[in-house]
């Protein structure tokens, strides 16, 4: 039969350690069976409404009017054919004529009205014509001043078509500024309009960025309650394992079972008798018996059974 060896420890844990354990598997427990908790505040600052009415005043802009006006100016003047140019030239030559022309005309021929009253009367008091001769000088001197009047007139319409010219080119300059100055004064418009829609989104950001900056602070103050309950489980856990291993008590026990002992002290008493001679031949046997049988066991080898003894 054989025999068999049994070890069993048995730690006791140091009653401080295991209430310090006890408390953080609570502490933990009680952390990851706690439910999820969302943050439901808004995260992100909503528009001003001075940002959105600015945002809808970009919106609402479209091509100023003057732009059309001076486009239309520009693209009349590209149009124009040179019949039509010289129609308006021809226009303002006229009132030349009307306003120049005639009048030194009418000047000049009341003139030389007054010019024949004063030779016909000079002829007449001094005698010194016939009636031919008369009628030649009188036809010489009316051709003279026709001569006269006629140059004066050619010079007259050509300063009337100098004047009409000027005056087509004068008012192209005019319409030509007067275009540019729709589309100066339309961009300047616009570049205020745009400098107070700017300066309304500046201001109404400025109010967006502080109320952002509060959202952000309640977030973090949120963020900080959330980790609190871990760092405060992480500090435990700190002090903790300040404790050293091992401080409680370990306790050691030994068992040994089967025939192995028994035979092994049988195999111990046969040798004695034996070497004692007490029982003779049986003695021997006992001895010799004992001391096998607790040899297979490799305890309380009996070598008492080579002994010899007998009874005296």
């Amino acid at each position: 039969m054989g025999s068999t060896k049994t070890t069993k420890q048995e730690s006791t844990m140091d009653p401080l350690q295991q209430e310090i354990i006890e408390d953080l598997y609570g502490r933990t427990t009680a952390i990851a069976d706690s439910p999820f908790a969302g943050y439901t505040d808004p995260l992100v600052a909503g528009m001003d409404p001075m940002t959105r009415q600015a945002y809808e005043g970009y919106g609402a802009l479209t091509l100023p009017s003057e732009y059309g006006a001076a486009s239309d100016i520009y693209a009349g003047m590209a149009a124009e054919t040179p019949e039509q140019r010289m129609a308006r030239v021809r226009g303002y030559q006229d009132v030349y004529t009307e306003g120049v022309i005639d009048p030194m005309l009418a000047q000049a021929e009341r003139k030389r009205a007054q010019d024949r009253v004063s030779e016909a009367a000079s002829v007449t008091k001094e005698g010194a014509f016939g009636n031919v001769r008369r009628g030649v000088f009188e036809g010489e001197r009316e051709a003279a001043y026709e001569t006269s009047r006629d140059a004066m007139v050619a010079g007259l319409m050509q300063q009337g078509l100098s004047f009409g010219e000027a005056q087509v080119a004068a008012e192209n300059q005019a319409r030509m500024a007067g275009a540019q100055g729709m589309i100066g004064a339309a961009g300047a418009g616009r570049q205020a309009e745009l400098g107070a829609l700017g300066a309304q989104m500046s201001a109404g950001d400025i109010a967006r960025q502080i109320e952002q900056a509060g959202l952000s602070a309640d977030y973090e103050q949120f963020i900080r309650e959330q980790q609190y309950p871990l760092q405060s489980l992480a500090g435990l856990f700190s002090t903790a394992g300040l404790i050293p291993a091992g401080i409680g008590t370990t306790t050691t026990t030994e068992r040994t079972g089967g025939m192995g002992p028994a035979l092994g002290t049988l195999g111990n008493l046969g040798r004695s008798a034996a070497s004692m001679g007490a029982f003779g031949p049986a003695g021997m046997a006992f001895g010799s018996m004992g001391g096998g049988m607790g040899a297979g066991y490799g305890v309380g080898m009996g070598y008492g059974g080579l002994s010899t003894g007998r009874l005296v």
